[in-house]
């Protein structure tokens, strides 16, 4: 009798433990009423707004009434904006757009730290039902940096050619059809050829001409300013110059030996960076003693010929030396 009860018992056991084999698998979560092509996602620039659009679609067979909201978030988590707009999707991606109240027309600093945020949703659904955060940076196309190449040290009267290239932030990804406005110095409106206008081209490149005159920008130190445009978007590079004057002065006298009482003839020939006459500049022209004293100084004008000329009658009394 025992041994009955045991072989009844454990074929029982064993078809008992076996029982969770044959448990129904955990279902996988519905897929989402919406399709989102985080790839198509733009940011246009305007002078105070920008436009946001990005590519939404129905997952199903039947149109959709759905709601997209977008939030600009500062590096703090800080709102700077927000906007939705109602939409009517379709099994065919449709691309949906809304303006928003905020721009960073003229900072890359500003694409840069900030972020947005979006999200679907539709009536009766608590929860969005597609959400993702993109970067301003990288979903705004015309975004560039400038930079540009060309001699520090530059002489009045002659060329300057300046080599400026356009490129997307952090990348040598060129940047095209970037609208360039230079000058140099800060005179408004600066003289003439001392500004220069170029578009960059598929490379990024551009090149800038100036014409700089004699005595441009008053000699010394001066600004170079490029200042560049595209969709809405600027930006900015500027550089010191030193601006020297080439120019030669060729001093010359009748005769290399005189005595007190008779006349020195003094002749300057003015050639400009560009080895012409250099016509009407002021020249002075000064005698200095052997004790360092000046004894003799007069200015006068250059003629259109670039020739100054002026003498010195020396005085009885003056003291022999080198002058």
């Amino acid at each position: 009798m025992r041994s009955f009860f045991l072989r009844v018992v454990l074929p029982f056991l064993a078809s008992t433990t076996a029982f969770p084999l044959h448990a129904v698998p955990p279902q996988s979560p519905p897929p989402p009423p919406v399709r989102v092509n985080e790839a198509t996602a733009r940011l246009a620039l305007q002078d105070k707004s920008s436009v946001f659009s990005i590519e939404i679609a129905s997952a199903g067979e039947s149109a959709l009434s759905a709601t997209l909201t977008v939030r600009v978030l500062s590096a703090d988590d800080q709102l700077l904006t927000q906007k939705s707009t109602d939409l009517k999707l379709t099994r065919t991606p449709r691309r949906a757009e809304l303006t928003l109240p905020w721009s960073f027309r003229n900072s890359l600093e500003d694409a840069a730290r900030t972020r947005l945020f979006y999200e679907v949703r539709i009536p009766g659904v608590s929860a969005p039902v597609a959400h993702g955060t993109l970067s301003p940076a990288t979903i705004t196309l015309n975004l560039f940096e400038l930079s540009f190449t060309g001699l520090d040290v530059v002489g009045s009267g002659g060329t300057y050619v300046a080599e400026v290239w356009a490129t997307r932030p952090n990348s040598t990804t060129p940047v095209s059809g970037v609208d360039l406005q230079a000058t140099i110095g800060d005179a408004d409106p600066p003289p003439a050829g001392l500004s220069a206008h170029a578009r960059t081209n598929s490379r990024g490149k551009a090149r800038l001409t100036f014409h700089l005159s004699e005595g441009a920008s008053g000699g010394g130190e001066a600004d170079l300013e490029v200042k560049g445009t595209l969709g809405g978007f600027e930006n900015s590079v500027t550089g010191t110059l030193h601006i020297v004057s080439r120019a030669t002065i060729l001093l010359s006298t009748d005769k290399p030996l005189y005595q007190p009482g008779q006349t020195l003839h003094m002749r300057a020939l003015l050639l400009n960076s560009q080895r012409h006459a250099w016509p009407k500049q002021p020249v002075t022209f000064t005698v200095i003693d052997p004790g360092s004293t000046t004894v003799f100084t007069s200015g006068v004008d250059s003629s259109r010929f670039g020739i100054a000329s002026v003498d010195w009658p020396i005085p009885a009394s003056q003291k022999l030396g080198t002058y």
